[in-house]
């Protein structure tokens, strides 16, 4: 019954309508079958759950899903991507190299697959890829969950443990999670974990390379005790900067307008950024004695950058504010439960819950139709023009 109406129409469409054969185009024939089952008045279940289709950083949560709809590329940082659109006309090669660490699980399930597939089929010509023969690096740009900057420059980021905030008084809880700052054409955010975001002035969606991020940290170890003083400015300590291979000494005015001033090492002129709407000082250790030690709501507290769904920069900054890549929104921790967080922009809420503790990985699932998408921490040190 089915499907002389989805020939005819796919049939109609190709060859007697030029303006649905060019809009259409490969998909023509999922438009026949749709208009098919519309003209025979038949209905269909919708289960938003029945598929997902990764793409970009891909997803979590893949359980749910009986099927895997393979249609676009996914890819780790720039190092590890899979594409069918590079073996046209040659097979997927054998044994191929699974993700590194930090990964989305879509990731992995769409290697196992490959892997499973061609290593079951007798004649499958592909090339053996190598696979694991050689081990991942650890990740340099580890997620961190205490809210202090590394002491040296060089030392290791620590592994996961969430903490309560510390010296909540120090300029360290002034700094973080305010943004954004004005700064040489740029805008830049201050984030928990010695993280710092940036991007080209105005803010806007972005979709690789055009958003780097660079690291922040005390210059000495009594200040890294203290969280560097008050956050007056003539007691706040200052801070050293580093991105783009350039490292600044940086001292902040924590004033009605907020002020940082940035001395190159090595010498040069002073540069100076403004923060139009700073948060009130005393609000952040108020802050932080709201959130529950452990709590998703304590770990994401200034902290970010994350890509929401591919898109970057998303930060959780000061007084509940969801800086995303369309816009400002808001973030609450939801009463109670710890594991979740509530952001809203658009006027509509996403609940956040962790997915990977170590790599920063959260699965935002939207409160109006239950839409899944990724959302993951995101270290891109490299800059533009670089």
């Amino acid at each position: 019954k089915i499907t002389p109406a989805w020939w005819d129409f796919s049939l109609r469409m190709k060859r007697d309508d030029p303006d649905a054969n060019r809009e259409f185009g490969w998909v023509l024939e999922m438009w026949g079958y749709t208009l098919g089952v519309l003209s025979l008045g038949i209905h269909h279940v919708v289960d938003p759950d029945f598929q997902c289709e990764p793409q970009g950083t891909g997803m979590d949560g893949m359980g749910i899903y009986p099927i895997y709809h393979y249609t676009f590329d996914v890819r780790t940082d720039r190092i590890w991507s899979i594409s069918k659109r590079t073996f046209h006309g040659r097979y997927f090669p054998k044994n191929y190299r699974t993700p590194p660490p930090c990964s989305s699980e879509s990731h992995f399930a769409l290697t196992g697959m490959f892997n499973e597939a061609s290593a079951g089929l007798e004649k499958w010509e592909g090339e053996d890829a190598g696979g694991d023969k050689q081990s991942w690096p650890v990740p340099t740009q580890n997620w961190r969950n205490d809210h202090s900057a590394p002491a040296p420059a060089s030392a290791a980021w620590t592994t996961p443990s969430a903490v309560a905030f510390s010296a909540p008084s120090g300029l360290t809880h002034a700094v973080v999670g305010t943004g954004p700052w004005s700064w040489g054409g740029n805008v830049f955010f201050f984030l928990a974990r010695g993280v710092i975001s940036a991007q080209k002035a105005p803010l806007g969606a972005i979709k690789g390379g055009t958003a780097w991020s660079g690291r922040w940290r005390f210059s000495n170890a009594a200040d890294v005790a203290t969280g560097g003083g008050d956050g007056a400015a003539s007691g706040a300590a200052p801070l050293v900067v580093e991105f783009c291979g350039k490292t600044y000494k940086v001292a902040f005015e924590l004033s009605s307008k907020w002020l940082m001033r940035a001395t190159p090492l090595g010498g040069g002129e002073v540069e100076v950024a403004t923060l139009e709407m700073p948060p009130p000082k005393e609000t952040h250790s108020e802050e932080s004695v709201r959130y529950v030690p452990g709590s998703l709501a304590a770990v994401l507290a200034g902290a970010g950058p994350f890509a929401w769904a591919g898109m970057t920069p998303a930060t959780f900054l000061r007084g509940g504010r969801f800086q995303t890549p369309w816009g400002v929104g808001t973030w609450h921790a939801k009463a109670g439960f710890d594991g979740v967080v509530v952001a809203t922009f658009f006027g509509i809420a996403h609940e956040l819950r962790l997915g990977s503790r170590e790599c920063g990985r959260l699965l935002s699932v939207r409160s109006s139709d239950g839409d899944r998408v990724p959302v993951s921490f995101t270290f891109e040190a490299e800059c533009p023009g670089r």
